[in-house]
């Protein structure tokens, strides 16, 4: 039998012991566990005891924005909407059964422990530049999940702690720096401003804590807005496959180049109620703005705007069954109700296929843009 985390009433599990039930019988996966949102707080204080390679594993039913959210942020594999249906439920299993590999995250206290043991010195401090920016815009999973991926590319010890860093046993920086170039030049959704790397050599025993910290503060740049720089770079508009206008990260800047003709957007900025929202201009002049949204009721409590947007970090990864995948879908209808157009950013390949599926109007960027616009040129 499946574990079931959390306190749901007896028609919400027997709703979810059915539908596993059927997926059992026609072969389907199991999951580590099923964490279903209830009446109060302990499904969440369960589901974060887990470790993350068994959230991987693990699946959310969910009844509600906040709840969604909180699936998205601590990395499960697999969700589905409360009451779920088998055919969700068979999403669900095999997306948690088939998520990308993620190694153990440890806190900065009990990794600092680990390298005490291990010695400190021995090690390489690894991380982004202007990490703040990149966890909004990627988020930690995947951040992590690509310190995963470089750390069995480099084939040495390594320990991952939250921030992230990962410290890599007896690696130099000119090593960690290439084989970082290596993975990235075929990985789509990655920093494209590098790593920063330092020895540990310095760092004296009994104070790896505080030079951890340390080391994160001296990279993580100001905000989410702020440290990298790029574009402007396209988003395009589906089904139409035309260009709807530019983004560029970071504020308004008219010493950069900006488009000939349409608008750009640039951001995100934190408003006073702590909410994210990009700024649309054309020719200079301030038009609108495009609030982040992570749920159906931030969509229906936006005042009239030009379209909303899915903040970066919720899009890694978009299949069906997946968190992000079910936000994705109640994101659409809620902003097509509303006349609005939904911006997907960080659209890969796979991503693409899935939003055609899904369909819809939305904005897209990212690495499938040019797919986009060569299409449109057939």
């Amino acid at each position: 039998m499946v574990t079931i985390l959390g306190s749901p009433g007896e028609l919400r599990r027997t709703a979810i012991e059915n539908t596993l039930a059927r997926g059992r019988v026609a072969g389907e996966p199991e999951p580590s566990w099923v964490a279903v949102e209830g009446p109060d707080a302990r499904w969440l204080r369960q589901l974060f005891l887990q470790t993350v390679s068994s959230r991987q594993r693990g699946i959310a039913a969910v009844a509600s924005d906040q709840g969604l959210e909180a699936a998205l942020r601590a990395g499960v594999g697999g969700a589905v909407w409360l009451p779920p249906s088998t055919a969700r439920m068979t999403e669900a299993l095999r997306a948690a059964a088939s998520g990308p590999a993620h190694s153990e995250v440890y806190s900065v206290e009990a990794g600092t422990a680990l390298l005490e043991m291990r010695g400190g010195g021995s090690w390489l401090a690894v991380t982004f530049a202007h990490l703040a920016a990149w966890r909004h815009q990627l988020g930690v999973v995947h951040l992590e999940r690509l310190l995963t991926r470089l750390a069995e590319r480099i084939g040495v010890r390594f320990v991952l702690v939250e921030g992230p860093v990962l410290f890599l046993e007896g690696c130099g920086d000119d090593d960690a720096v290439a084989q970082w170039e290596a993975l990235s030049s075929n990985e789509p959704l990655c920093p494209w401003d590098g790593l920063r790397v330092a020895g540990t050599g310095s760092w004296r025993s009994g104070e790896i804590g505080d030079a951890v910290h340390a080391f994160l503060a001296s990279r993580a740049g100001q905000s989410a807005a702020q440290g990298f720089r790029a574009g402007p770079l396209p988003v395009f508009e589906l089904p139409s496959g035309r260009q709807a206008g530019w983004w560029r990260p970071g504020g308004w800047d008219t010493g950069r180049a900006v488009p000939d003709s349409g608008w750009i957007a640039t951001g995100p900025e934190a408003g006073d109620d702590g909410r994210f929202a990009w700024t649309v201009r054309a020719a200079g002049e301030r038009l609108s703005t495009v609030p982040e949204v992570t749920g159906v009721a931030d969509v229906e409590a936006v005042d009239p705007v030009r379209a909303v947007r899915m903040p970066g970090w919720t899009t890694a990864d978009l299949r069906a069954g997946t968190p992000g995948g079910l936000l994705l879908e109640r994101l659409v209808k809620a902003a097509n109700a509303r006349g609005l157009p939904l911006w997907v950013p960080n659209v890969t390949d796979d991503a693409l296929r899935r939003l055609l599926q899904v369909g819809g109007k939305v904005w897209i960027d990212g690495p499938a843009v040019p797919l986009v616009g060569r299409s449109r040129a057939r």
